[in-house]
């Protein structure tokens, strides 16, 4: 027997499974590719999927297949691109969970990460991953810019909810990924979570050293329940700092949440967060401590089935006059809201006031006819918007990345997914919408422009004729060679965006403790 386990070693460490590197972390040994395990390490394998020794073999030289079979080219449109620091080249997804770093270069290899709670359950993630009715949460980046160490990268993502983890990987190098921690039910603290479809959420301290501040992860528990909300973690060990915890009927946590900065000082001192249905809860965050929890919006009426993202924007309102021009105006905070609904996504902005609950009735649907240019914005109209509290607009496809707000002009990536080929990219249809940032009205001739092909996150970038352009960040293709901004001048005017007019002045935050700048 011991031969035959030391002919099976032989057998997979001289024949590695295809051209790709499967990478886990096996407790209490470490990181381990799956394509060069010991007789050691295959035992344990075979012990953790509850196999023998030949069934495990036989598991191993399916795994190509099994990944292959998981793979979803429309999850792909939502990749990020590596930094430069580690391989530009390389984009990671997120499968619940499994981790894909690839290359459009098909001579470099793909690295997978498959975390080892998930080995026994890979062949039934395929049905969350083409769950229209939910958000597959993308992992979080964070650079060398925001950790403060040369060529460091930290991956840190959520899992399925059929076995809901988190974990870190550190990615100093493509070729040897190092698992931080991993937190799941069974980890002290953590018995009661039940959901982890989510991307994490980074949060600065202040500290008071004249180095970067401290990092912490705010991870969200997405399933049903009625103990803890959100835990707040430590970004190097996943030890727990704090939690959202209330007594309030809060259930069905979506992944989506931000961090609200409501008096500019550069300190959060608020999260806001949602319930899958639309329910928009804020509490107020100081010294590890979540208090004061509130609803702020219940746009439950809408039926959404997830939440993508919410995010928040300080921007110039208009107000009052006779709905002909933009010069009357006041800044203040708006929430920006991407759901599902029905298979398609809904965008959402709303306007956030103090001490009132809005609901979906509070908003004006400004979804584009089927013929945008026959959309036209009277007066009438435009009084209608400016007494509600916001609006929504009911979008033809799904977002696949955040939109970018430039110079008052809301650009969305969408994508419309084949009902018979859900994970194929070349059955499905991309566009590029462009809406009004206060009105939902086409900005531009065409609001909706067909794309040839899925794209991955938007970027604005100075041209050569003086003004901006918007490209795809990946493959930095243009895809608007001069971009408009809205004008205060009529309620549907706009211009092209000249680079002279830049940069407009606006406080982004109140710097309070400063240490060395003199020195």
């Amino acid at each position: 027997m011991e031969f035959y386990r030391f002919g099976l070693c032989l057998l997979l460490c001289s024949h590695p499974l295809l051209a790709e590197l499967y990478w886990s972390h096996i407790p209490e040994v470490g990181s381990v590719q799956l394509n060069e395990l010991s007789s050691e390490q295959h035992d344990l394998l075979a012990e953790h999927l509850k196999l023998s020794a030949e069934e495990t073999t036989e598991w191993l030289t399916e795994l190509p297949e099994l990944l292959d079979a998981l793979s979803c080219s429309t999850l792909d449109a939502q990749a990020q691109a590596l930094p430069a620091s580690v391989d530009a080249s390389y984009k990671l997804v997120g499968y619940a969970g499994v981790l894909k770093l690839y290359a459009d270069d098909k001579s470099k290899k793909t690295i997978w990460w498959l975390p080892w709670d998930l080995l026994a359950v890979l062949a039934q993630l395929k049905d969350q991953l083409t769950d229209l009715d939910q958000q597959m949460h993308q992992p979080l980046l964070l650079t060398e810019q925001q950790l403060g160490i040369k060529g460091q990268l930290i991956i840190v993502s959520g899992s399925s909810n059929k076995s809901p983890l988190y974990f870190a990987l550190e990615l100093s190098s493509l070729e040897q990924p190092e698992l931080l921690w991993s937190v799941s039910s069974t980890t002290t603290g953590f018995d009661d979570l039940a959901g982890a479809m989510a991307q994490p959420l980074m949060l600065l301290h202040a500290t008071n050293k004249p180095a970067l501040p401290a990092v912490s992860l705010l991870l969200p528990n997405t399933a049903a329940t009625e103990r803890t909300l959100v835990y707040k973690v430590d970004l190097n060990t996943g030890a727990i700092q704090a939690r959202l915890s209330t007594d309030q009927n809060i259930s069905e946590l979506s992944g989506a949440m931000t961090l609200y900065d409501h008096n500019r000082d550069s300190n959060a001192e608020s999260l806001i967060f949602s319930t899958k249905a639309g329910q928009i809860w804020l509490a107020h965050m100081e010294n590890n401590q979540f208090y004061d929890v509130k609803a702020i919006a219940d746009l439950s009426g809408l039926k959404f089935s997830d939440i993508q993202f919410i995010r928040t924007l300080y921007a110039a309102v208009p107000v009052g006059g006779s709905g002909s021009d933009f010069h009357s105006r006041r800044s203040q905070w708006l929430v920006l809201l991407g759901a599902l609904q029905q298979q398609n996504s809904v965008f959402v902005v709303l306007k956030q006031q103090d001490g009132q609950l809005s609901g979906s009735t509070d908003l004006v649907d400004r979804t584009l006819p089927k013929a945008p240019e026959l959309a036209v914005l009277t007066p009438q109209h435009w009084q209608h918007i400016q007494q509600k509290n916001g609006w929504y607009s009911q979008l033809a496809g799904r977002l696949t990345h955040m939109p970018v707000v430039a110079a008052g002009v809301v650009y969305l990536t969408l994508l419309k997914q084949s009902a018979d080929h859900l994970c194929s990219l070349e059955q499905s249809s991309s566009a590029l919408m462009a809406l009004h940032l206060h009105h939902a009205s086409a900005v531009y001739r065409d609001p909706i422009l067909p794309l040839d092909e899925a794209v991955g996150a938007l970027k604005v970038k100075a041209n050569t004729q003086g003004g901006f352009a918007l490209i795809e960040q990946n493959r930095q293709q243009v895809l608007i060679e001069n971009m408009l901004e809205i004008s205060p001048d009529c309620t549907h005017c706009s211009k092209t965006i000249q680079q002279g007019s830049f940069p407009r002045w606006q406080l982004m935050g109140t710097y309070q403790n400063e240490e060395g700048a003199y020195e």
